[in-house]
């Protein structure tokens, strides 16, 4: 799977639900079956592993910022992370 393919399902699934995109954590169980992800840990759900060339593909706008952070950082917006994993 190429990183652009994992970039645009881990987009998939923060879109699945209005509540499936979170900051602070990789993976969080928030219903039976149903989980939030912040940008890395949808980049891992997606290959069962961290593509750190996915994820930083995904925040290639702020090239020294680590995922994890530019995720956190506040004020950030689902919507933000989801075009962010979509941009090509």
């Amino acid at each position: 799977m190429t990183s652009d393919e994992i970039r645009f399902k881990a987009a998939d699934l923060l879109e699945a639900h209005p509540d499936a995109w979170q900051q602070g954590a990789y993976r969080t169980a928030i219903a039976p079956g149903r989980y939030a992800y912040c940008l890395v840990g949808a980049c891992r759900e997606v290959v069962g592993y961290y593509d750190a060339n996915a994820a930083y593909a995904a925040t290639a706008s702020a090239p020294h910022v680590a995922p994890t952070i530019w995720n956190d950082t506040p004020g950030r917006t689902r919507e933000q992370v989801i075009a962010a994993l979509r941009a090509i």
